[in-house]
């Protein structure tokens, strides 16, 4: 049964490997966020609130964060095609537990994000953002995405299983998309316009994940949102694995 589970994994990590192409984008998309607002609004970083980092390193964890769009839509629609081969059905005869098929496809999902998001720290580095927490620092953002970016594309991937309809891939995503614009994600909380924002932002999980991002790449912002962004990406990570595992019925049964 160890061997067939490993066989099922090592299946979702050729795929992956075989079709970067979502999260080839998705970086692409990161790194095209970045240069551009950091040309527009860069101007702005003499102002306190940046304490001395530059721009770039306030907008860096929006780069890592817009990672998940792609990688959930990605991951749901080959999920998708992998239903409607058979193979999912076929799936079911093995001598291994009925969710280790999205199970394997979500542990891949996690690893590729990891991986696009040391290379969008990298990118920002190369671009002149400091990386003042180092190589801790940055792994910890990167994990911090792929728990995050697990969780929200095993949430789409149970869609997906749940409803049949494989256009539904991407509405986590982009509702996650528009938690960033709900968040302190290009200026700080405090220089928000509309007081309505404010409000918003404070309930918002995307405002302390990428606080915490900012505080362990480039050692700006609070240290206290770290732990607290940790306990959001856990459950967002073991909340959508779980419902994808319970959605796994709706396709067998």
């Amino acid at each position: 049964m160890r061997s067939s589970g490993m066989l099922i994994v090592g299946r979702a990590l050729r795929l992956f490997v075989l079709n970067p192409a979502p999260l080839l984008s998705g970086f692409g998309m990161s790194l095209f966020f970045l240069i551009v607002y950091q040309a527009g609004l860069g101007g702005i970083a003499f102002l306190p609130q940046f304490e001395g980092a530059g721009y770039l390193a306030y907008l860096l964890p929006m780069g890592i964060v817009s990672l998940v769009f792609a990688s959930s839509s990605g991951s749901a629609q080959a999920l998708s095609r992998d239903i409607a081969s058979g193979y999912f059905q076929r799936l079911a005869l093995a001598p291994v537990p009925r969710s280790s098929f999205v199970l394997a496809a979500i542990l891949a999902d996690s690893a590729g994000i990891f991986l696009s998001a040391l290379a969008v720290v990298g990118a920002g580095g190369l671009l002149g953002a400091p990386l003042r927490g180092g190589l801790p620092g940055v792994l910890g953002a990167a994990a911090l995405a792929a728990l995050f970016g697990g969780g929200v594309s095993a949430a789409s991937s149970a869609t997906v299983m749940r409803t049949g309809k494989v256009e539904l891939a991407g509405v986590i995503g982009q509702v996650v998309f528009m938690l960033l614009f709900l968040a302190p994600t290009f200026v700080p909380r405090e220089l928000l316009g509309a007081k309505w924002i404010r409000a918003v932002s404070v309930g918002n999980p995307m405002t302390y994940l990428m606080e915490a991002m900012r505080s362990l790449v480039s050692g700006i912002g609070d240290p206290g949102s770290v732990p607290f962004a940790a306990g959001i990406a856990l459950v967002c990570g073991v909340g959508g694995t779980f419902l994808a595992a319970r959605s796994v019925r709706n396709v067998l049964n």
